[in-house]
């Protein structure tokens, strides 16, 4: 994963988080971001939306850190696949 990638991905996740981008590494912990349910349906919409994917909620659990989540878009971007 290219660090521009994850750069994109860390200010979408600062939008959504009110957090500092500068807070935000591949290494961070999603359960640090401290999201609401809310909040995270927010999220996943937008990445859905921004990177025109499908993750589901589910998906997004199942992920620990947000490198694992940017991992996780990128993959699917370069499949193709939705599932």
């Amino acid at each position: 994963m290219a660090d521009h990638d994850f750069a994109e991905l860390a200010e979408k996740i600062a939008a959504v988080t009110s957090l500092p981008v500068s807070r935000l590494t591949p290494e961070t912990n999603i359960s640090d971001l401290a999201l609401d349910s809310m909040t995270t349906v927010e999220l996943v919409v937008d990445l859905q939306e921004d990177y025109d994917i499908l993750l589901s909620r589910k998906d997004f659990d199942q992920v620990k850190t947000l490198g694992d989540l940017a991992g996780l878009i990128y993959s699917r971007l370069s499949s193709g696949s939705d599932k």
